[in-house]
């Protein structure tokens, strides 16, 4: 079984009615992690507009998903082949061949930083 630093997900974004000092605003929580992303607050701060708070709480919320598709490109680097093997490849598909390549290889540093 898997040991999670963080909560399994899936994880959902609830549009959900606050009251603050600057009146009726929204909040996006993001569950089952119950963070949220306040509509009221970045807005006055740089500018941020609604739709973009939506979208970054729905990119939180997409994370542990993320991470397990990670996972599976990671581990499906025994179908891609290695460098090496490129010297059976066709000369015009080599370029994509060598992008999933290096793909790949950057996969392991990210999946230990969300980890």
């Amino acid at each position: 079984m898997t040991e999670y630093k963080y909560t399994p997900g899936p994880w959902t974004v609830n549009e959900v009615p606050i009251q603050s000092s600057g009146g009726s605003n929204k909040c996006f929580k993001i569950l089952p992690i119950r963070a949220c992303i306040y509509d009221d607050w970045k807005p006055r701060e740089r500018g941020v507009e609604y739709e973009e708070n939506k979208a970054n709480a729905k990119l939180i919320a997409a994370a542990p998903d993320m991470l397990e598709y990670l996972k599976l490109i990671k581990s499906a680097n025994g179908l891609w082949g290695t460098p090496h093997d490129l010297k059976d490849v066709p000369e015009d598909q080599r370029g994509e061949l060598e992008a999933l390549i290096a793909m790949e290889n950057g996969l392991d540093s990210i999946i230990k930083r969300a980890e």
